[in-house]
């Protein structure tokens, strides 16, 4: 059961359908864990800086999670998982960037954990 102080997380439609696939399952277990854990204390992992103020970021093994909170709304939104990979293209903070639209919003509606449209 969740209490009333803790925040719904939702994932997007690239993070169901492009980056959870891609993992192995072992680093697929790892972020889903870590994504969980995001519903208690979002705040306080850092943000980031330059084309992605205002998001978050936090580390799972490898892997970089990158998020938004909103504190009005109680929702974190996964907005890209990867790897962290300087000046590649493949990099997920590169990716995250590519993803935003130009208002700074994700591209695609908000899904929750099992898939569902918030």
């Amino acid at each position: 059961m969740t209490s009333s102080r803790e925040y719904s997380v939702y994932v997007t439609e690239n993070v169901q359908r492009q980056d959870l696939p891609a993992l192995d399952a072992a680093n697929r277990s790892r972020a889903r864990a870590k994504m969980a854990t995001l519903a208690i204390q979002p705040t306080r992992h850092p943000t980031l800086r330059g084309a992605l103020a205002g998001l978050r970021s936090v580390r799972a093994g490898q892997l970089r999670i990158i998020f938004a909170v909103d504190g009005e709304r109680r929702t974190v939104t996964v907005i890209a998982i990867g790897r962290r990979r300087a000046h590649e293209r493949r990099d997920v903070y590169a990716d995250t960037i590519r993803r935003l639209d130009r208002t700074g919003h994700p591209d695609s509606t908000p899904k929750d954990r099992r898939g569902r449209g918030a």
